[in-house]
């Protein structure tokens, strides 16, 4: 069984954030010392298991966030769909106050749905200028509103990620999870991801 001091080392070494030599003399040791230890078997496993509980709380921390996330979006979805529900109401209100239809702009049609915004604009110059009502679809809000649907459908892996999307998450998750393998592994995992022949391995030496 591995001493306090052991076991408190093979967490440093398992989170790599210092060099040897740092978490030597963090721990009151010689960097030998820690050479030696990294090469005991119940030192190398117990590293290994301090670094499997990295993983693990890696992924559970990120399923809470994954879970803040989505409410945090759905919440936004629904204000914005509230958006439109208020807009389409006061538009029919004032509709139906002024039922006159000849009077109404063409321009204005589909106002009723809430996905139509009036906005004043000016033309002309001078003395000839005058302000005029323009309606026009509100693709800010309907991108937004996209780009929501997208994300919560991303996250629950009911769309298939970008390739920026897995580089970007492969970057982190790689930097934790493949940390220690070699370069012919990296590449033989990355080739098996991608579908594609692994290159032979190069001979280290004689």
């Amino acid at each position: 069984m591995l001493t306090p001091k052991k076991a408190r080392a093979a967490v440093d070494v398992a989170e790599d954030l210092l060099t040897d030599e740092r978490i030597a003399e963090k721990h009151g040791i010689g960097r030998r010392t820690l050479a030696t230890w990294k090469k005991e078997p119940e030192f190398a496993a117990e590293v290994e298991r301090a670094r499997a509980e990295m993983v693990r709380t890696a992924f559970e921390t990120g399923l809470a966030g994954k879970e803040a996330r989505l409410v945090a979006k759905h919440r936004r979805w629904q204000e914005l769909q509230g958006v439109v529900r208020e807009r389409a109401r006061l538009w029919r209100a004032r509709l139906a106050k002024d039922a006159d239809e000849e009077d109404r702009d063409p321009a204005s049609a589909g106002v009723e749905t809430g996905l139509i915004v009036r906005r004043l604009d000016s033309i002309g110059h001078g003395e000839y200028s005058r302000t005029v009502e323009v309606y026009e679809l509100d693709k800010g809000l309907l991108s937004e509103l996209a780009t929501l649907e997208r994300d919560v459908a991303k996250e629950l892996g009911q769309m298939a990620p970008t390739r920026t999307d897995l580089t970007s998450q492969g970057r982190a998750i790689g930097a934790l999870m493949f940390e220690g393998l070699s370069d012919d592994d990296l590449e033989r995992r990355l080739a098996a991801a991608e579908g594609r022949e692994a290159p032979a391995a190069v001979p280290s030496g004689p």
